[in-house]
């Protein structure tokens, strides 16, 4: 569930300003641990995102640990995150495996998983 003190803000602005905007580092939800939620980006559009639209991103230059995290993620989006959500991932240091399995799980609720060029060509054409 949002927090209320970050849900009441993010529609207090949606409702006064009646235009675009974004906010990063927003305390969002409660984990599937329990513990505090923080996504990257909330974004509102009122005619795209009337509801909301969160954008994680996900970075690693050099192989690592960022792929085992995409499960956590995931079920943290499908099960409390209370808005639509896309992923941004770049790098290269995921694996490839990881990162197919991850847009396996694009549903209702996480709408896409994007390279960073692909995400990068889809903003500029007005479509996120």
């Amino acid at each position: 569930m949002l927090q209320l003190s970050a849900q009441f803000e993010l529609e207090f602005w949606a409702n006064a300003l009646k235009q675009p905007f974004y906010t990063q580092e927003l305390n969002l939800c409660t984990s599937i641990y329990g513990g505090k939620v923080r996504c990257d980006f909330v974004l509102f559009h009122p005619s795209k995102h009337p509801d909301f639209l969160i954008i994680e991103t996900k970075w690693q230059k050099n192989s690592g640990s960022v792929d085992e995290k995409f499960p956590y993620l995931v079920e943290n989006i499908k099960k409390k995150y209370p808005y639509k959500t896309l992923v941004v991932i770049d790098g290269g240091g995921y694996k490839r495996n990881a990162l197919e399995w991850m847009r396996n799980q694009v549903d209702d609720k996480l709408i896409g998983v994007y390279g960073m060029a692909d995400f990068q060509h889809l903003a500029h054409e007005g479509l996120i």
